[in-house]
Order: C-alpha cells, then structure tokens, then sequence
C-alpha cells in the first residue's frame, strides 16, 4: 500500500506519511496540509468538481510524474 501511497488518510482518526527520509517525510505531510486547506477554503465557494483522469495523466505529464 504505501508503495504508491506515500500518505494515507485515517477517517476521523489520523494521517500516516511514510519515506525514505526525515525531510522528505514532512514535505508529504506538508503538500498533504495545504491540500486538504484548499479543499476546506474551495468549498465554501461552491460544489468542488473532482477532476477527470484525462487531467491528471496531463498534470503527471506536466510535472514528470510516475
């Protein structure tokens, strides 16, 4: 699971982050942080809009991501 998943989200209890180093451990508790702020502060716009896979093979291709 947390090959893929370096952070997973306990519902109602708690966030675990796993990797291979100290620092690279509180970036991923970082991103997750101001990620889930944004959904928080979006959603008092309007309905959030997941996006589609189309989007997210672009942005991982954007971003060189695997």
């Amino acid at each position: 699971m947390f090959a893929k998943n370096r952070v997973v989200i306990v519902e109602n209890e708690c966030v675990i982050v796993t990797g291979n180093k100290l620092i690279n451990i509180f970036d991923y508790l970082e991103v997750a942080e101001f990620s889930a702020n944004s959904l928080v502060m979006a959603s008092s716009i309007r309905l959030l809009q997941p996006m589609g896979d189309k989007e997210i093979d672009e942005l991982r291709v954007a971003f060189n991501v695997k």
